[in-house]
């Protein structure tokens, strides 16, 4: 038997679209006790605190994103769903032997991974760049407009998704960092932590969120988790 924590606020990406629905967000100078902009940076904060753990332990997680990040009573985020977890001790990267019929989170890896079956704490990073656009566009599909047979073409060309338009350009940065092609250019967890508790002190509208139910881009039908992943050997 195993006794785990209550988490009584669904998984962040299910969170994150039902606040879009009910329109419970508002502007982070607002007295209102819905969703804000601070909040929404809170939770990079607690994932890439999360990340920063389990990268001091070496361990991979491999599959991080919103969908398995879970929220406690407080809004606190939690990593979670190991599934995919490898430990690293004493090497610096995994690489998978055989995914023969294996789905694969396809929006979520870093090229290396996608194409290479390499798997490193900056593999983890770049799924960290990918949660942080799920968060600013409250819960969306990476890579919208794409299918999940288009995203390593795109990725191979090269191809980053572009700035939200309710997002500043320097939150937009902490992503982009992430998604340096050479997994070596990307920042350790330790420094993501760091640079996203500086945006939270500044305090100065980093997502716009009146802007962000008028932003069409961001607003589509969403497939269920299975169409989301890619089963192959080859891409």
């Amino acid at each position: 038997m195993l006794v785990l924590e209550l988490m009584p606020n669904d998984n962040l990406r299910n969170f994150l679209r039902a606040t879009r629905s009910q329109d419970i967000y508002y502007n982070l100078h607002s007295n209102s006790n819905s969703l804000s902009e601070r909040q929404l940076l809170q939770f990079g904060i607690d994932i890439a605190s999360g990340m920063e753990g389990l990268a001091d332990l070496q361990l991979l997680h491999r599959d991080l994103a919103a969908r398995n990040v879970l929220l406690d009573s407080n809004l606190t985020c939690k990593i979670a769903d190991f599934g995919f977890a490898k430990d690293i001790l004493n090497k610096p990267e995994y690489r998978s032997k055989s995914i023969l019929h294996r789905a694969r989170p396809v929006r979520w890896l870093a090229p290396e991974s996608l194409f290479y079956f390499k798997h490193s704490i900056m593999s983890d990073v770049w799924s960290y760049g990918i949660v942080l656009w799920e968060i600013v566009s409250l819960g969306n599909l990476p890579y919208p407009g794409m299918n999940v047979k288009e995203v390593p073409t795109q990725l191979s060309k090269g191809y980053r998704m572009q700035c939200p338009k309710h997002c500043s350009p320097d939150l937009y940065r902490v992503m982009s960092c992430c998604w340096e092609e050479t997994p070596k250019s990307r920042p350790p967890f330790h420094q993501l932590v760091d640079k996203m508790r500086q945006l939270l002190d500044q305090a100065t509208r980093l997502i716009d969120m009146g802007k962000i139910e008028d932003d069409d881009d961001y607003i589509e039908v969403l497939p269920p988790l299975h169409q989301e992943l890619f089963t192959s050997t080859r891409l």
